[in-house]
Order: C-alpha cells, then structure tokens, then sequence
C-alpha cells in the first residue's frame, strides 16, 4: 500500500515516529569502533545523519545494515518510511524498502523495529 492511503497514515506517523525517535538518540555514545566494516559504516552514517547530509545518511547506514549492524538496519527503515517529508529529496519515502529494513531489525529483536511493523500490519489491516 502507499501511504498517501487515508487508512495508513496515521499509523504509518507515528510508527515513523517511532524509529525516528530511535534514531536521533544519542547513538555514538553507544557505537564502539571494533574496526569491522559495519561498525565503521555504522558511525559514519550516524555522523552524517546527525549532520543533517540524509542522503550520505542513508546510503552508509544502509552498507551497515547489509553487514549486520541491526541498529543501522533499523533506521534504514525508518527513514524509508518517513522520506522526504522529513529527510529531504534526498531520501525517498518507500514502503517496500522501509518493512524490507524493519523486518531485518526486527528479526534480530530490535524492539522499535517490531512496534513500527506491528503499527503498520494494523494499519493495512493485517494486524491484531
């Protein structure tokens, strides 16, 4: 479904809500530098995140997620989902990527990840 659906939007917010929230904690404080790929990936995406640069934000936050960084796979997913309305042209709001990233997360029991797929199967009427 897209979410201009009347139906899914107010869900769909606040489950972007959700991850959005997460994503702007104070994650660096958390981060370690091990040296692996991802973790390296990882901070660089949440530096420029946290700049503001959304679209450099995304593309290294994704390369993390694909190297397993779930925290990173998460707010993949919440970027996707809230798009452009908040992260600029830069970032396009996509459904399909944002559940492809939030069941990824979820998956490995990101808590945020799993409300926000919850709130968004009720909101299709998949839900509870």
């Amino acid at each position: 479904m897209h979410l201009a659906c009347p139906a899914l939007r107010p869900a769909a917010i606040a489950a972007a809500l959700l991850v959005a929230a997460s994503a702007v904690m104070p994650l660096a404080a958390q981060a370690q530098d091990n040296g692996d790929e991802g973790q390296l990936a990882f901070d660089a995406g949440l530096r420029q995140y946290q700049a503001g640069d959304y679209g450099a934000a995304l593309q290294r936050l994704q390369l993390a997620a694909e190297y397993g960084e779930n925290e990173a796979a998460e707010i993949v997913g919440g970027m996707y989902l809230i798009g452009e309305k908040l992260y600029g042209p830069a970032v396009p709001a996509d459904l399909r990527q944002a559940r492809r990233w939030l069941q990824v997360a979820a998956i490995k029991g990101r808590r945020t990840a799993q409300l926000t797929l919850a709130a968004l199967d009720r909101a299709a009427g998949r839900g509870m």
